[in-house]
């Protein structure tokens, strides 16, 4: 079964992977046609609409992949898509009103946008969950990519048109419904509208109830983990600011997020059939990933601060910066967001529930008060390092909860979080050479590789990833 998830999961991050990495490559284009302010600007919808999409469907999607009756999963697609239109009609409204209340710059730009955005995109995870049930992942992958170009495109279009930050969503919007209606044939929307039965749908909304109870705030409490720090930059820093840190999320945080997104979704879409076995090594190996994922993001960071400002263009310096911290948790992340996905094919929604609040509000409680007393750079040095410890220590418990935790106890230490931050701190603050951070770099990967040889070793032997 871990081979089937390990297949599925490569299918999917192939495309999508394929899409994402288009992203950031014509990123130092876009960077040169919009404005840091455009950037937050956009930051800040693009945070407000993930944050939207990630409840717009109370959840309820990830429930058809995980029943077991067909006819269930056909009447699941329905109340999803319904829960959908009903949400976004009433964020529409809402959206309407709260001017009377509340305005900002750059408010009429979410006024209709938003509602259209949370709408279709929340349309196309209902889609997308209904095609994984069936093993459509090439089509899924396929899609992904030709979204992801085609937003990339219609972005840079904008910037030629000078079009400010309208043209950034407008880009996200077709980047995030390209193709959705493709993703079932016309045989399929009637077959599930025939089975459709008003009472089989009353019984289905009250059997997964807690997907709305507890999954909805969880999944809204995980995005906002991703996603609430471009708001707050933006509204105790300025535009610009959160426009840096919305670039450095677009080329970094988000393809390793896509990663363990997959990871997750092929986890999901076997969920009817994964074992208790198959969950311990799904646990081992991607605990274990993160041993060789440090050293590989720590050279990265040491890049960023070097390169960022030539790569996208001289208004972007302090992203370098920025983006040498921010890489540092990533790894961190990609554990716990690939390892929380067991919990839902366990049933213990609430259990995620609390692990994400916790997650929240210890992390951008940091960042307010940070932004009290300390600069931008510095308040995100301090936030990268406490969302590194607190997506370390929630990662392990969840490992905790299993049998295998005392066989990457050794591998996930303290010192191997704190380490990665040592190295960047001193190139920053002490104004290091190339030629010493170079050193530096090669002490520190030569050591955390030695430490991580018995573990890459083990998981070798494994075999995940191969018939």
């Amino acid at each position: 079964m871990l081979e089937k998830i390990f297949r599925a999961a490569a299918i999917l991050a192939s495309g999508t992977m394929a899409g994402q990495l288009f992203v950031v490559a014509i990123s130092p284009i876009i960077t040169r046609l919009y404005a840091p302010a455009d950037f937050g600007i956009f930051g800040i919808y693009a945070a407000v609409l993930y944050m939207a999409v990630s409840v717009v469907s109370l959840r309820y999607e990830v429930a058809i992949p995980l029943t077991e009756n067909e006819s269930d999963a056909q009447c699941l697609v329905v109340i999803s898509a319904f829960v959908v239109l009903v949400v976004s009609s009433c964020l529409l409204s809402a959206i309407l009103i709260l001017p009377h209340f509340y305005e900002f710059d750059g408010w009429k730009l979410f006024q209709y946008t938003l509602p259209v955005g949370v709408c279709v995109v929340g349309l196309r995870n209902v889609l997308e969950y209904y095609r994984l049930r069936g093993g459509g992942h090439r089509r899924i992958a396929k899609t992904r990519m030709q979204q992801a170009m085609g937003g990339a495109i219609v972005q840079v279009g904008g910037g030629l048109a000078s079009l400010g930050a309208i043209g950034l969503i407008a880009g996200q919007i077709v980047g995030l419904s390209w193709g959705m209606f493709r993703m079932l044939s016309p045989s399929d929307y009637r077959e599930i509208w025939r089975n459709f039965k008003f009472r089989n749908a009353l019984r289905n909304v009250w059997e997964q109830k807690d997907f709305a109870r507890y999954d909805a705030p969880a999944a809204l409490s995980a995005i906002m983990n991703t996603h609430s720090a471009t708001l707050i930059i933006g509204f105790v820093f300025s535009p610009a600011s959160a426009g840096m840190y919305a670039l450095v999320q677009r080329v970094l945080v988000t393809p390793l997020g896509i990663v363990s997104n997959v990871l997750a979704t092929s986890l999901i879409s076997h969920g009817r059939e994964i074992k208790s076995g198959d969950q311990s090594a799904f646990q081992k190996s991607t605990a274990g990933a993160l041993l060789v994922m440090s050293p590989i993001l720590t050279v990265a960071a040491l890049l960023m601060h070097y390169l960022f400002g030539v790569v996208f263009g001289k208004n972007w310096m302090i992203a370098g910066v920025v983006a040498a911290w921010v890489v540092l948790f990533v790894g961190q992340k990609f554990v716990f967001d690939s390892l929380f996905s067991l919990l839902l094919t366990q049933g213990k929604q609430k259990r995620g529930l609390a692990l994400q609040a916790s997650l929240l509000i210890a992390r951008h409680s940091v960042l307010l008060v940070c932004s009290l007393f300390l600069n931008f750079q510095d308040s995100i040095a301090v936030f990268s390092l406490v969302s590194a410890i607190a997506y370390y220590y929630w990662g392990r418990t969840i490992l905790r909860s299993s049998e295998i935790e005392s066989s990457v106890g050794i591998s996930l230490s303290w010192l191997d979080l704190l380490a990665p931050y040592a190295v960047v701190w001193v190139a920053i603050n002490f104004n290091a050479t190339m030629i010493e951070v170079v050193a530096a770099a090669l002490i520190y990967f030569s050591w955390s590789g030695s430490r991580a040889y018995p573990v890459v070793a083990s998981l070798s032997k494994m075999r995940p990833w191969k018939r």
